[in-house]
């Protein structure tokens, strides 16, 4: 019998208390002292975002590759190891035909292991609710963006055509006009491409003094309706 612990951070993460790798690997020694489990090898997964499934991880490959009937596998947390609940429902699918337990250490204050069926039925009703707090994140990250946008309040970087101003996106005549000029010319029927490379060609600056390209006018094209459409005339 082998016993696999894993942990993972994404880079976001990585600095964030109580989700560091070592955080993680502590709690999973003590969870295993306490069951009589002697970790045969740990399994270090950095700076991988949760939405990769786990089979397709650098190490969640390795721990797949090894577990075998009568193994353990043991985790922090079901965001951990699964991107949502269909690579989770699989991928334990997989494990239970093989024998191998999955080990979940924070289950509500309590933990739970996968090889009783009641076990296997909290998984699965835990990876449901898993991921649909992760679709509801998403929902209130987009409509955030959104309201930033349609309010002109600092959303993400520099913006073409506004300076920042604390929380606040205040116009750039200068760049709205390119703008503007942009907009015109999409109208016209030009290619995004082209317009790029006459503004390449004339010298104006992006607003990283970079170059123009494609996606460049396609992102300033995309925040038409909520970001300018507003503000130029």
């Amino acid at each position: 019998m082998s016993v696999y612990a894993y942990t993972r951070v994404s880079t976001q993460e990585q600095s964030q208390h109580g989700v560091s790798l070592d955080a993680q690997e502590e709690k999973i020694r003590q969870y295993c002292l306490l069951h009589g489990l002697s970790i045969s090898a740990l399994f270090r997964e950095q700076g991988v975002s949760a939405t990769i499934p786990f089979h397709q991880r650098p190490q969640g490959k390795r721990v797949v590759k090894a577990a075998e009937k009568g193994d353990h596998i043991v985790a922090v947390k079901l965001d951990r190891l699964f991107r949502d609940a269909g690579d989770a429902l699989e991928q334990s699918r997989k494990w239970e035909r093989k024998g191998v337990t999955v080990h979940l250490i924070d289950f509500g204050g309590s933990s739970f292991a996968s090889s009783s069926a009641m076990g296997r039925f909290f998984l699965s009703v835990v990876a449901a609710f898993a991921e649909l707090e992760s679709n509801l994140i998403s929902e209130r990250t987009v409509s955030a963006l959104q309201f930033c946008k349609n309010n002109r309040r600092v959303y993400t970087g520099d913006v073409f055509g506004f300076d920042k101003q604390g929380f606040d996106l205040i116009p750039n005549p200068a760049e709205l006009a390119v703008v503007k000029r942009i907009k015109e010319d999409i109208d016209k029927g030009y290619s995004r491409s082209s317009i790029a490379q006459t503004l390449n060609q004339e010298g104006v600056p992006t607003k990283n003094k970079k170059r123009w390209y494609h996606n460049t006018i396609k992102s300033i094209m995309g925040n038409w309706e909520s970001l300018y459409a507003g503000v130029i005339e």
